[in-house]
């Protein structure tokens, strides 16, 4: 059974890559985009963060469209190529999916990830 809770952000924005756990660097990507988040700046951002723990990882999620980018990365069984461009070095350019473990993509976990993802998806979104 999966764990879904809303908490505060477990590091700083400069922590990750782009500033938030879902990445953002300058790489094309076939998946959404994450959309851009405001500032970390205390008062005008709480920094509530949305939790997920499936199969031994928890996933930190900074918004909800941040889920909804996850779930549709999930629900496709197979993705293309993560080959870099020549121009690029990989662990400065690296995507947010890259960074998940390879074994939640297997096919028992996978499904228990999506329906972790949706079930946190109708929670937070309403």
């Amino acid at each position: 059974m999966a764990k879904i809770w809303k908490g505060e952000r477990s590091a700083p924005a400069n922590h990750f890559h782009g500033g938030h756990p879902m990445g953002g660097g300058f790489v094309d990507s076939p998946y959404a985009a994450p959309p851009p988040e405001p500032s970390g700046h205390p008062t005008l951002d709480p920094g509530v963060a949305y939790f997920v723990r499936v199969c031994g990882f928890t996933f930190e999620f900074w918004s909800v469209a941040q889920i909804q980018v996850a779930l549709e990365f999930y629900r496709d069984k197979i993705h293309p190529s993560t080959r870099m461009p020549t121009w690029g070095e990989h662990d400065v350019t690296q995507r947010w999916y890259e960074r998940v473990p390879q074994y939640l993509q297997k096919t028992g976990k996978r499904e228990r990830v999506i329906k972790a993802l949706e079930r946190a998806l109708a929670e937070f979104a309403a």
